[in-house]
């Protein structure tokens, strides 16, 4: 080594770079060729776990549908029950008798419960159906058909919850013309 002329800083910089390149790149093919397995490997993990989460989602999906039904038909049933009963020796209707789309619930989501199955693809028959809805919650017909009936600690109460709601059901039968 002695007799070899010295290097310059740049010349010797240069051949660090070209050694340490042929370096890498002899080196690329082995680890990439040992990690091909552990590729494979983790590409059917995360496919496992892809069709585990779609799954979940279509059980949330399933679930979450058979509960709107279920809030629905009870509606239906409890509307049939306090709206046909006779008003003769029936005893007064408190806030918690009146069949709110979804007791305790929000009027957006008594309204999400009432069209929950409403065919919205063909429009005369989703107006019928909003009409039905509107005439029902009217507030001036509600008060017809159970004004009498309602208690009077709860009246107002009734009374405001069944504004709201008609006035959501309005505003949607408005935005459907």
């Amino acid at each position: 080594m002695g007799d070899a002329e010295p290097q310059t800083y740049d010349a010797w910089a240069e051949r660090l770079a070209r050694e340490y390149a042929a370096k890498r790149s002899r080196g690329a093919g082995t680890r990439s060729r040992q990690r091909a397995p552990e590729r494979e490997e983790a590409g059917k993990e995360k496919e496992k776990l892809e069709s585990e989460h779609r799954r979940y989602l279509e059980r949330a999906h399933r679930r979450q549908e058979e509960r709107a039904r279920s809030h629905k038909e009870q509606y239906e049933r409890a509307c049939t029950d306090v709206f046909e009963r006779a008003s003769a020796g029936s005893r007064p209707l408190t806030y918690g008798d009146i069949p709110w789309p979804m007791p305790g619930g929000t009027v957006e989501e008594m309204v999400a419960v009432i069209l929950h199955g409403a065919e919205r693809s063909d429009p005369g028959t989703y107006r019928r159906y909003l009409r039905g809805q509107q005439a029902m919650w009217h507030p001036d017909r509600f008060t017809q058909r159970c004004g009498d009936r309602l208690a009077q600690g709860d009246r107002q109460r009734i009374l405001d919850t069944v504004t709201a709601l008609s006035q959501a059901l309005n505003k949607l039968a408005n935005s459907t013309r």
